[in-house]
């Protein structure tokens, strides 16, 4: 039997919203343990490998580590905005059903 595309889908949208609060709690421990790893980084730089090729790599780790802040962020958001986005069209779709 031939359905049209979208006809026969059902749309849990609890779950759909647990789902993303879910990834962007992810996100958020995500940043957390960078933030964390950083420091940690920085005082191994600093206090225990202060000179020589070791201390240069771990800086220019620290470096790449670095540029890592701020990214889940921007992944939680971006996650809320499509969760949001879903939602609101699956709505618009399905409004003669409510």
């Amino acid at each position: 039997m031939a359905y049209t595309i979208g006809y026969d889908i059902i749309v849990n949208d609890e779950n759909v919203e647990e789902s993303g609060l879910e990834y962007e709690g992810r996100c958020d421990s995500l940043e957390e343990n960078i933030k964390r790893y950083i420091i940690l980084l920085s005082k191994i730089k600093n206090e225990g490998i202060k000179s020589g090729a070791a201390s240069e790599n771990l800086g220019r780790f620290l470096e790449e580590v670095n540029s890592l802040k701020g990214e889940a962020e921007i992944l939680a958001e971006e996650m809320k905005q499509c969760r949001e986005a879903f939602l609101q069209g699956i709505d618009e779709a399905d409004c003669y059903l409510y």
